[in-house]
């Protein structure tokens, strides 16, 4: 929830973090991209997902957080290749 005018700006989350409803983040490395239209393909392969929140897509890299239960690293890394794009998965914490 994204409080403003008056209190001051500042964001209240709707839901504490716990070990239930961790998520585990996991890099992308990417080969292949060059440019915007290469961001965004991989960029909609990767929100076709479920279970799987996209952080940031840039050229050569792809950072996401994936729900307990969501698909394993790897088969993000298949779905980006699919696109047509060279991916390794790293889990990252």
């Amino acid at each position: 929830m994204l409080l403003t005018y008056p209190h001051p700006l500042f964001i209240v989350p709707s839901s504490p973090v716990t070990e239930k409803n961790a998520m585990a983040k996991v890099t992308l490395q990417i080969e292949g991209m060059s440019c915007g239209h290469c961001v965004n393909a991989v960029n909609r392969a990767l929100h076709s997902l479920s279970g799987v929140v996209v952080g940031s897509v840039t050229v050569g890299r792809a950072d996401v957080e994936v729900a307990e239960g969501g698909p394993a690293p790897e088969v993000i890394a298949a779905v980006v290749r699919a696109a047509g794009y060279p991916a390794t998965a790293v889990l990252a914490g």
